[in-house]
C-alpha cells in the first residue's frame, strides 16, 4: 500500500526542469517545472516553441496507483489473493508503459529544445524527485505484487 501511496503523491510532485539562459535574447533566463498533473493535464509547452500534447496517458499511471491503493487498503493485512495479485501487478504494468510512453515523446521534444537553445547559451534539462519517486513507487508496487505471489505458492 505504501508504494502505491508514493506514486500518488509523487505524482503531483515536480517531474521535470527546463532551464535556458540565452543572454538577453529571450529578454530573461527561462526555467519551467511541471509536475505529472501538470503534464497529464495540458503537456508542455517551452516558449511557445515546442509544445509537447498527447500526454494525457500519464492519468493511467495514476489512475493505477490509485486502485491499486484501494485494493491494498480494503484487504488490511492479509495476503492478496491470487487474483487481487494479479491485478495490481496488471496495474503496475499499465502505469509503467503509460510513464515510459509519455516520458519518451516528452524527451525528445525536450532534448530537440535543449540542443536547439544550446546554441545561444546555456540549457539544461533536471528531472525531479516526482519522477523518481514516481518510477521508485511503481517498482515497489510490482515488487510488493511479486513477494504476495511468492510468499504464497
Amino acid at each position: 500500500m505504501g508504494a502505491a501511496g508514493v506514486v500518488i503523491l509523487c505524482f503531483f510532485l515536480p517531474w521535470i526542469t527546463v532551464s535556458c539562459s540565452t543572454f538577453g535574447l529571450l529578454g530573461q533566463d527561462y526555467v519551467e517545472t511541471w509536475s505529472g498533473y501538470e503534464l497529464a493535464s495540458g503537456g508542455i509547452n517551452l516558449v511557445n516553441t515546442v509544445h509537447v500534447g498527447d500526454t494525457q496517458g500519464l492519468y493511467v499511471t495514476l489512475a493505477a496507483a490509485v486502485v491499486a491503493f484501494l485494493i491494498l487498503l480494503f484487504s488490511g493485512r492479509r495476503r492478496l489473493g491470487r487474483r487481487a495479485t494479479t491485478v495490481v501487478t496488471l496495474l503496475t504494468l499499465a502505469g509503467g508503459g503509460a510513464l515510459a510512453s509519455v516520458y519518451a515523446a516528452v524527451y525528445k521534444e525536450v532534448r530537440g529544445f535543449v540542443t536547439a537553445a544550446s546554441e545561444f547559451g546555456h540549457a539544461g534539462t533536471k528531472l525531479e524527485i516526482g519522477l523518481w519517486g514516481t518510477i521508485i513507487g511503481l517498482a515497489g508496487m510490482a515488487m510488493g505484487a511479486l513477494a504476495d505471489r511468492v510468499s504464497r505458492d
